[in-house]
């Protein structure tokens, strides 16, 4: 009888200067990092042969939208077609130069993001000169999002270094997304501002409480939260997933190496 070895996976963390590996290893529950320039990633992947890797790009280096599929949508390459003029419309450029996935939806609108090209293809290049397979490309948001055990109804930012992405979830589903800039010395309180300011634009209530995936440990764990400018800021659990864990600890590591 054959005996088959599953790959070990690592995960790779993608900004615009640095590249970061994490991954555990079968006798440790600790995770192990390295960091390294685009020129030195070739050289630091040899160990790695073998394993499969998950990219998780900085989420600033990423786009994020929202497709509502027309009615009548029945395929997946309508689905991709619809995307792919939808983010032209979005962004003022056609996306042949950028690497797109979605959580596809005939029938409701579903969330989009695409990271470009040009800066993951570099690793892609580099990952499978070492042998090492290629099994998923996101931002850093969408590894903690599709991670989260449950959904609660309301506001949600992920925060991370300089980056914040604000959602409304209706039904369990994702209705709206931002992306937004924030400033290192006061993040939670830029956060909530832009909060504020996108849910007046959308004709929504004044939030009263925001669910953060604190990917900048600025909240305490297990709290009731804290106030901001009238909203109460919740950090959620973020140790549902080793898989995320270890994709979005590397992106942040690639982040702040810059």
């Amino acid at each position: 009888m054959w005996h088959w070895r599953r790959s070990r996976l690592v995960s790779i963390g993608v900004s615009a200067q640095s590249v970061a590996l994490a991954y555990r290893t079968s006798s440790s529950a600790s995770i192990h990092m390295t960091e390294w320039s685009l020129d030195e990633l070739a050289q630091g992947l040899t160990p790695h042969r073998g394993a499969r890797a998950k990219l998780a790009v900085d989420d600033r280096n990423a786009r994020l939208w929202m497709v509502d599929p027309p009615r009548g949508t029945a395929s997946l390459t309508e689905l991709e077609a619809i995307v792919r003029a939808s983010f032209t419309r979005t962004f003022g450029e056609a996306p042949d130069q950028w690497h797109v996935g979605a959580n596809w939806h005939a029938s409701q609108p579903f969330m989009c993001c695409a990271v470009p090209v040009s800066l993951v293809q570099p690793v892609v290049d580099a990952l499978a000169n070492a042998g090492i397979d290629v099994v998923n490309i996101d931002p850093a948001f969408a590894y903690d999002w599709n991670a989260l055990p449950s959904i609660s109804d309301g506001w949600w930012c992920r925060l991370s270094p300089r980056h914040a992405v604000l959602t409304r979830v209706s039904g369990q589903r994702v209705l709206n997304v931002r992306s937004v800039y924030v400033e290192d010395d006061r993040p939670l309180q830029r956060c909530v501002i832009e909060l504020k300011r996108y849910a007046m634009r959308l004709g929504q209530a004044s939030p009263t409480h925001l669910s953060v995936i604190d990917a900048m440990n600025l909240l305490p764990e297990g709290s009731d939260g804290i106030e901001v400018d009238g909203v109460c800021v919740v950090s959620v659990d973020r140790s549902s997933s080793s898989c995320a864990t270890t994709a979005v600890q590397a992106a942040a590591l690639a982040v702040l190496k810059e």
